[in-house]
């Protein structure tokens, strides 16, 4: 059976002053990372394609060291696009409810081309590598967008914050399911939209 791994990056060192892709890993991202790739043992994958933000790119690059698996940056694979650098966790949170319930406020890239930009490369990369085992590690809301894109229903702000750091999901790229992670309930496959 062919997978797709799909991670949220490892805890981040939150630096108000700075840009969130410039964000770095936490000390406690490697025990972390190493749990979460318990998950990934016996992959056929030849890649892992992350977002070029260093908390991604970072998880990755753990991930390839465990692994012997050699990394590629994959642009379409950033977080959604902000206007802002920090903000407090109630204003953050508001934005992210208003925007995940299409109520955009100009503050995130919109959701439209965020959400067209992350299927189509998670739809090229599963078509690039078929037959192949697929390792993916991305960002939360980004991730949000693409599994509503795969549910065939909007995730709302519950689902995102219930997305951990890290976190795995696994998709099965032959019987369009997930099968583990994210939004699939304990033990219960959920049917997926697979291709554009």
């Amino acid at each position: 059976m062919t997978k797709a791994y799909v991670i949220r990056h490892a805890e981040v060192v939150v630096e108000p002053d700075l840009p969130s892709y410039q964000w770095d890993l936490s000390p406690e991202a490697e025990t972390s990372i190493r749990w979460i790739s318990r998950g990934i043992e016996g992959t056929t994958a030849s890649r892992i394609y992350h977002s070029p933000e260093k908390k991604a790119y970072k998880t990755a690059k753990f991930i390839s060291d465990i692994f012997g698996i050699p990394t590629e940056t994959s642009l379409d694979l950033r977080e959604v696009e902000r206007t802002f650098h920090f903000l407090p966790d109630d204003t953050f949170n508001l934005l992210i409810t208003e925007y995940l319930e299409g109520k955009g406020s100009g503050a995130f890239e919109d959701y439209k081309i965020a959400q067209n930009r992350v299927t189509k490369c998670f739809s090229n990369i599963a078509s690039k590598n078929h037959g192949r085992d697929v390792i993916l590690v991305s960002h939360g809301l980004i991730l949000t967008i693409l599994y509503s894109y795969l549910l065939r229903r909007q995730l709302n702000w519950i689902d995102w914050k219930n997305i951990r750091m890290p976190d795995l999901s696994i998709i099965d790229l032959d019987k369009n399911t997930i099968e583990r992670g994210f939004f699939s309930a304990r033990g219960k496959e959920i049917s997926i939209q697979l291709h554009p």
